[in-house]
């Protein structure tokens, strides 16, 4: 947030904000308006608010109406206007009758009323105005603390600062001289290192020109090794090669093997599946063949049994009749 923008909000929220002229911002705002971020933020942009208000009181004098606290208007600006009782009726003359009484006395009862309501309302509004006149004061006097603590603190900073700046500089110089120092110590280092370079590289050449001579006979040797060895490197992918071959051949004669012998356990299996299926069907026909039979014989049994109660029956009855 900038410092116009920050001008701008305060605006919207009925903050006032001047310059005393002696480096300290002037700030008239209700209360419960400064918060602590705008505290905040009035502190970090102190320098540049107080340039931009010194700038426009030099361009535009602002009018006294607005560098004056926003007071609300007096009692008197809001409240009716009583007119005047004149001198002349300030006592009335006489009533002629009790009605006329009654209407004066009524009538001076409301104007003791209203003057009675003027003075609790101005009494309120003064106190109302002392109340907001020592919340402004006190709110001043908290800001001028906290910039007066801004301002150690900023003295603080740049104290700190040039004995941190101060400290570095003698680091630097510190620095510069060890270098300085290293820098000759390695100078002659890289001298040393350097003749001792030549003297190795003469010996490596004379070294390299032995083992020239040493690997070109070797090299000989290898390579009539290197070409037996490919000769049976040769010999041996070729035995692999037929080694695969007849494995891949009898593995495919196994595979078609363990399909043929696959499928006849398949059909075995499904032909005892069936046999199981047709054993099991002729055991449910025997078993209700023999419900069905078992059922027909207690059926008799039972048809024979009350055959024979009828009969029972029949013959007590007509011995009964003959008797």
């Amino acid at each position: 947030m900038t410092a116009h923008e920050l001008l701008s909000e305060l605006r919207a929220k009925g903050v006032e904000v001047s310059s005393s002229g002696d480096g300290r911002l002037v700030i008239d705002a209700p209360k419960g308006t400064i918060t602590e971020d705008l505290r905040s933020s009035l502190g970090a942009h102190k320098a540049e608010l107080l340039q931009i208000l010194e700038k426009r009181t030099n361009v535009e004098p602002s009018p006294a109406r607005d560098l004056a606290p926003q007071m609300p208007p007096p009692v008197a600006a809001v409240m009716p206007r009583v007119a005047p009782v004149p001198a002349a009726q300030a006592t009335p003359p006489p009533p002629k009758s009790n009605e006329d009484h009654a209407v004066v006395a009524s009538v001076a009862e409301e104007i003791r009323q209203l003057e009675g309501e003027l003075t609790r309302l101005r009494t309120d509004e003064e106190a109302r105005r002392a109340e907001v006149e020592a919340e402004r004061l006190a709110a001043e006097h908290s800001l001028r603390m906290e910039q007066e603590q801004g301002r150690q603190q900023e003295e603080e900073i740049a104290r700190r600062r040039a004995e941190q700046e101060r400290q570095r500089i003698d680091a630097e110089a510190r620095d510069r001289a060890e270098e300085e120092k290293r820098r000759q110590i390695a100078d002659q280092e890289i001298e040393r290192i350097e003749r001792e370079l030549a003297q190795m590289r003469a010996t490596e050449n004379a070294r390299r020109l032995q083992v020239d001579e040493q690997m070109s006979g070797a090299q000989a040797a290898h390579q009539g090794a290197l070409s037996k060895l490919r000769q049976a490197e040769e010999e041996q992918a070729n035995r692999r090669a037929e080694q695969e071959r007849l494995y891949l051949e009898g593995d495919g004669r196994k595979r078609a093997q363990e399909d043929e012998l696959r499928r006849r356990a398949e059909m075995r299996f499904r032909a005892v599946e069936e046999e199981i299926e047709r054993v099991q069907a002729r055991e449910q026909a025997r078993v209700r063949a023999a419900q069905e039979a078992q059922r027909l014989v207690e059926e008799a049994e039972r048809r024979r049994a009350e055959e024979d109660v009828r009969r029972k029956a029949e013959e007590q009855a007509r011995l009964t009749g003959l008797r």
